[in-house]
């Protein structure tokens, strides 16, 4: 228990910025901490403009409204906010990016920095000049949305009176470590767990000074954390060459939770309407254009009579282009969407499919992704086929569960997948190994994360019911 606290059982406070019914891996922690016994409150932000309470998991479920955004500065205003000094700060970038500036030519000279850098430079080349030069991607002239969680999240904090604050992604982080240090303040110990669910400099959305602005908050309170915890182990030696951490961030994977089978399951096949002994391929997870999936629809021509199931949140632009790109290709037939289920209902749900895909192109950040999805299709006894993305093509074949394809390549992915389907017994044969399932489950993951409660909070009420941690010793 921390200093100060007269509470019998330890009060974890988990914080994310979103409403926390779509964060699958926060929704696993509530679960595990509520099931040791602790006293779980979760903080959000509320979709519908108000403050409401509801419960997620178990759990008292805080969301409140983002309030109005501090305005940000005008200009770049990094230290003096001059134009003249912003001209000298890129000119001191490296001498190459100096050089394509000098080809592509300045831009209209507005005053916001992005607006400044040359229309024909790459994002990746921006982002390194901002990364470079993070006096140019100030977190607080960029994102003033980050401030204005301060304003609605900070006071319910204060009122919370937590033992330990674990914040989810880089959106709260400041918020919790500055709660904390109010709580010092007060006399009070309150150790921060920082969840690093990404790779920021890989982020493939968010424009390249936005991205800089990400990092330059996770860097100037990462550090502060008692704790950090992420999903990779190229991710974990990054943040800990980068920020010279201590210790190298413990790894909870994002393996889903198994729940004992339901006597009515939900089928993945059902919900897509397609009788049995015909091959599913699955894709199942967020749909943006870098997650691929339209490479795998183009693959469909080469594919006859495999279907193609894509579990989306709701339809969206991308899923339209998606459809439309079917219907161009003569597989309108062979494409369907269906809607999520419950986090505990994924693995059943996925079961009756063939083949689980993973189609992500090349970005930072998904070289070094281990996916919820890719956990997930093992557990589900599904065999995957993956895009050569670093980290999941290095574990698929490790496992011997599927095969790879060239990311963005139709007729490589077909390749892939025609492979698996000929030979489905020789890839299913090592996911009913019950250790290979439970390394990769999330009873697995929370003996790491409830380990590290007990190092900063002492005894947990359901002791003995967990193992101790093996911290960082769940590399795949």
């Amino acid at each position: 228990m921390t200093a100060g606290s007269a509470r019998a059982v330890p009060r974890i406070v988990y914080l994310a910025g979103n409403d926390i019914e779509i964060d699958a891996r926060v929704r696993k922690y509530i679960r595990s901490a509520v099931s040791a016994g602790l006293d779980v409150v979760v903080v959000g932000l509320s979709r519908s403009g108000h403050d409401e309470e509801v419960v997620i998991e178990g759990a008292r479920t805080i969301r409140v409204a983002p309030g109005p955004r501090p305005a940000a500065a005008p200009g770049p205003q990094p230290a003096t906010g001059s134009m003249a000094v912003f001209r000298r700060r890129v000119r001191s970038v490296p001498d190459r990016l100096r050089r394509r500036i000098r080809r592509t030519g300045w831009v209209a000279a507005l005053p916001v920095p992005e607006r400044m850098v040359p229309a024909a430079l790459s994002r990746e080349a921006q982002l390194e000049m901002f990364l470079g030069k993070p006096d140019l991607a100030r977190w607080r002239d960029v994102l003033p949305e980050l401030q204005s969680y301060e304003t609605v999240c900070g006071p319910v904090l204060d009122e919370l009176d937590a033992d330990l604050i674990h914040p989810h992604d880089v959106f709260m982080l400041g918020v919790a470590v500055r709660a904390a240090e109010r709580a010092a303040a007060r006399g009070r110990d309150v150790p921060v767990i920082y969840d690093a669910h990404e790779y920021l400099p890989g982020l493939a959305g968010p424009p390249a000074r936005a991205t800089a602005a990400y990092v330059d908050h996770e860097r100037e309170y990462v550090g502060r954390a008692a704790r950090v915890i992420t999903v990779s182990a190229p991710i974990a030696d990054e943040l800990k060459r980068s920020y010279h951490l201590e210790r190298r961030p413990s790894l909870v994977l994002n393996a889903p939770i198994i729940d004992p089978p339901d006597p009515e399951p939900v089928s993945v096949r059902l919900a897509a309407g397609i009788a049995e002994g015909i091959s599913i391929l699955l894709y199942g997870g967020g749909l943006a254009q870098p997650r691929g999936v339209h490479t795998v629809v183009e693959a469909l021509p080469l594919l006859p009579g495999v279907h193609l199931v894509v579990v989306s949140r709701a339809p969206s632009h991308y899923t339209r282009e998606l459809q439309a790109r079917a219907g161009e290709l003569g597989c309108a037939d062979r494409y369907h969407e269906v809607g999520f289920v419950e986090p505990a209902q994924v693995v059943t749900f996925f079961s009756s499919a063939t083949v689980g895909i993973v189609p992500l192109l090349h970005a930072g950040n998904h070289d070094w992704a281990l996916t919820n999805k890719f956990f997930e299709y093992i557990n589900a006894g599904l065999p995957i086929v993956t895009s050569d993305t670093q980290v999941q093509q290095e574990l698929l074949n490790e496992l011997g569960i599927g095969e790879v394809f060239v990311a963005g390549d139709p007729n490589s992915c077909a390749r892939a997948v025609r492979t698996v389907l000929a030979d489905l017994e020789r890839y299913r044969a090592p996911l009913r190994d019950p250790e290979l399932l439970r390394r990769m489950s999330w009873a697995a993951q929370s003996e790491v994360f409830l380990g590290l409660y007990r190092e900063l909070l002492g005894p947990l009420p359901v002791d003995g019911a967990v193992e101790p941690a093996r911290d960082g010793t769940l590399d795949p």
